[in-house]
């Protein structure tokens, strides 16, 4: 379920070797966390959001992640690192 929400989060922020994304994702008492940020290129800034649910399954875990994920992304914008 934590690997699920990870790859949700990095599918909505369009995360790949260009750019500074992060998601990290943990599960305590059938509960998952989940964090995502994205850092501008030269790392001076960093834009993070987070969120819980209870009782995950691949679908809400799934949810989560592109839920957190889009609003990190909607925040910061696009942040690909120059060539």
């Amino acid at each position: 379920m934590a690997v699920t929400a990870e790859r949700g989060a990095m599918l909505a922020l369009e995360g790949s070797c260009r750019t500074a994304v992060g998601a990290y994702a943990v599960i305590e008492n059938d509960r998952l966390s989940l964090t995502a940020e994205i850092l501008s290129p030269d790392g001076s800034a960093r834009w993070r959001h987070s969120g819980e649910i209870d009782a995950p399954d691949t679908e809400t875990a799934h949810d989560l992640g592109v839920r957190i994920g889009e609003a990190v992304h909607a925040e910061a914008g696009d942040q690909e690192l120059p060539a």
